[in-house]
């Protein structure tokens, strides 16, 4: 019997590509925060790089302690409820 590739409602979401999930977790994230911290913490943000689970974010220099240590449960959250797993982000300058 053949192997008949999965149909686009079949592929989950946890095998897109981590570019295209990176930009529907923002996506999300302008609608859970002021229009001010989004634009001065995220706006501006990119994937640079995403190995298995651990995926680097480069963010604006004042933005690394302020995504690690305050706002990381919220931008992980809503990368897991895309992805369906977990995944760790490390904010680089």
């Amino acid at each position: 019997m053949d192997d008949i590739p999965p149909t686009a409602a079949e592929t989950s979401r946890a095998e897109q590509q981590p570019a295209a999930l990176w930009r529907e977790t923002l996506s999300r994230l302008q609608y859970q925060m002021t229009a001010e911290t989004f634009d001065r913490l995220l706006r501006s943000s990119r994937l640079v790089e995403a190995t298995g689970d651990l995926w680097r974010i480069a963010v604006r220099p004042h933005a690394v302690e302020w995504l690690t240590h305050r706002l990381s449960p919220l931008v992980t959250r809503n990368l897991r409820d895309l992805a369906g797993r977990e995944i760790r982000l490390e904010y680089v300058a």
